[in-house]
């Protein structure tokens, strides 16, 4: 029995335009996975600056980061948990923040990002921490389960027990309710 190569010989170009564009596609989606990590806008640990373009809530804002010229990204103010928009006190917190930072530029300490897609972050208005004064000025609860460093858990812990002895912001209320509570209700 003779193979008849001939035969072979003409599915040959065929055969290798596959495997050629099986090994190109593969080509373009790492390269494209690696170009999405390099030009990613803020990474974790770094500091950047950045315009406020938008507040979403009383902790979270949309922001773009100076002499980039890529879109606008969420932002999750660290170590805070503000009262959610539909909850007592959430339109206050958030016409708070908005009167704060509404089109100011900030500088941003990148701690994280959440399971949501958006940049954790340390945020500053010139040299004061805009999660401290939420919290000093009774806007948000301290929120513990992510403040990873004991000194910073408990300095921020003494800022929200002065806010509570001083009546501030949502403890003039009689019992107001945390967020994380309410978001499980």
């Amino acid at each position: 029995m003779m193979i008849d190569f001939a035969h072979w010989i003409k599915w040959l170009p065929w055969v290798l335009a596959v495997i050629g564009g099986m090994l190109l596609w593969i080509a373009i989606t790492k390269l494209n996975t690696y170009l999405k990590k390099l030009l990613r806008p803020f990474k974790k640990g770094r500091k950047y600056r950045c315009r406020v373009l938008a507040i979403v809530d009383g902790d979270t804002i949309d922001c773009r980061r100076l002499f980039y010229f890529g879109q606008s990204q969420r932002m999750r103010l660290a170590y805070v948990d503000a009262p959610e928009s539909k909850q007592q006190f959430g339109e206050e917190a958030q016409k708070y923040l908005k009167k704060m930072l509404q089109g100011r530029i900030v500088t941003l300490n990148v701690a994280d990002m959440d399971r949501y897609g958006r940049v954790v972050a340390d945020v500053y208005l010139g040299r004061e921490s805009v999660s401290e004064t939420l919290i000093k000025d009774g806007i948000a609860w301290v929120y513990a389960d992510y403040v990873r460093h004991p000194k910073r858990l408990q300095h921020l812990n003494e800022l929200q027990d002065d806010a509570k002895k001083r009546k501030r912001g949502l403890w003039k209320h009689s019992r107001p309710m945390n967020p994380k509570e309410y978001r499980s209700r």
